[in-house]
Parts: structure tokens; C-alpha cells; sequence
């Protein structure tokens, strides 16, 4: 999707972290760390939730919620689910099936999903897949925030 951007917009780069708690745990938490310059901002919660996808999910979707104006947003994420299903919202091709199912709101997570699509629209974002064991800190610390209040969660 091919936004036209304003000469000098901002280049907003945002990690993401989700986690759950294993063995039936139903505690989960998200994180996602926006960057921009000199600035830094850290959002994070915690849900009750089995799913790590839905938990990065809304770590993306809470960040792009934080960007006021349009913007090129590099966003890196340690999740491959992730990274491919976003792909094939920000280019979708007609005869995709995963793209019709969050349309009719048959995917799994299509709430999150529609609200990624909509926020999307506004920002240029390109997305860069971080395999978790990598030492990019602000992947690091979104997986680690997120861990953390997954077991807090109730």
C-alpha cells in the first residue's frame, strides 16, 4: 500500500514482543517499544490470553494507536506468524485466502487483524523479521516486558 508521505515525515521504528504462559497458563503479555530520533516509548499490558501471535498482535496494533500523524514505520518482530500474514495484508492479492477470512472476520484474531489493516492505511510500514534469539536490544526488552507480565497476569 503506497501512502504519499509529507518530504520530511518521521521515521518511526517499533519492536514487538508477546508471550504467554505455558502449560495451560492462561496469562499473556505484550509489549512493544516505538522509537523516533531521541524519542522512546515503551507500551506494554497484560490479558488473559493463550496465544503469543494474539499477544504480539496487540503489541503492533497498541503501538500504530501511539502514531498521531503518517509516518514510515519500521516495525520488527521475532514472531515469522506475524510477519507473514502482515505482509499479505499490506500487499493483498485478491485471490488471498487468508486476506478474505480477516475481511469476513473468520481469522483467527480478525478483530486485531481489521484493526491492523485500518491503522495501516495511515503509515507507510515496512517489516523486518528478527529471529528471537538475536541480540537487537528493543526486541530483547519487548519479549522480556512482556514474559514478565504474562506471569503477573491473572
Amino acid at each position: 500500500m503506497d501512502i504519499e508521505m509529507q518530504h520530511k515525515a518521521k521515521v518511526v521504528h517499533r519492536s514487538t514482543g508477546g508471550w504467554c504462559k505455558s502449560y495451560g497458563g492462561v496469562g499473556g503479555g505484550w509489549a512493544c517499544i516505538l522509537r523516533s530520533g531521541q524519542h522512546r516509548k515503551s507500551l506494554s499490558g497484560a490479558t488473559p490470553s493463550k496465544s503469543e501471535i494474539r499477544m504480539e498482535l496487540m503489541a503492533a496494533v497498541s503501538g500504530l494507536k501511539q502514531i498521531k500523524f503518517p509516518c514510515f514505520v519500521e516495525w520488527k518482530t521475532g514472531c515469522s506468524c506475524l510477519f507473514e500474514c502482515a505482509s499479505r495484508l499490506l500487499r493483498p492479492k485478491p485471490t488471498d485466502s487468508f486476506v478474505a477470512s480477516v475481511r469476513s472476520g473468520k481469522a483467527k484474531n480478525a478483530d486485531l487483524w481489521k484493526d491492523f489493516t485500518a491503522l495501516s492505511s495511515t503509515h507507510n510500514i515496512t517489516l523486518e523479521w528478527i529471529p528471537a534469539r538475536t541480540n537487537h536490544l528493543d526486541s530483547r526488552v519487548a519479549r522480556a516486558s512482556a514474559r514478565s507480565l504474562a506471569f503477573h497476569c491473572r
